[in-house]
């Protein structure tokens, strides 16, 4: 392909060996580096693919690296752990606050609907409780 028995190296031969190997031409075999090298001596498209490959690498080195370092967590461990004294703070004060707020939440949307949504138009519910009661036997006392 890129060896010196078949020729000159070509574009797509470099672009492929571009992609197999990057864009430092420090890390190419030697035999590949040094048709490469001489494509590049004559080429200026791959001169162009070389640049293009070489952006793209420092983008992904770019992103590979974080933008703020994070702190050491080794300090902030001894810390906490020197501020609490070992003493292993529960969960249940959040479940708690959490069920809390939501009785809350429920208790006022129950107010709000009670109070804005009109009655109904007749009164079924209260003649069925009356019926069941008055329906009972109660010993003969009714």
């Amino acid at each position: 392909m890129t060896s010196d028995e078949t020729g000159p190296m070509r574009l797509t031969d470099f672009a492929a060996a571009l992609d197999r190997h990057g864009p430092r031409m420090a890390r190419w075999p030697g035999a590949e580096r040094g048709a490469a090298e001489r494509l590049l001596a004559d080429s200026a498209e791959a001169r162009a693919m070389l640049a293009a490959a070489a952006s793209v690498d420092r983008a992904v080195a770019g992103l590979m690296q974080p933008a703020h370092p994070l702190p050491p967590l080794a300090g902030r461990v001894a810390s906490a752990r020197t501020v609490r004294a070992g003493v292993v703070m529960p969960s249940w004060p959040r479940l708690a606050a959490f069920g809390g707020a939501a009785l809350a939440a429920s208790l006022v949307l129950g107010f709000a609907l009670g109070t804005a949504l009109p009655p109904p138009d007749d009164d079924d519910g209260a003649d069925a409780v009356y019926l069941a009661v008055n329906d009972t036997d109660l010993g003969g006392l009714m």
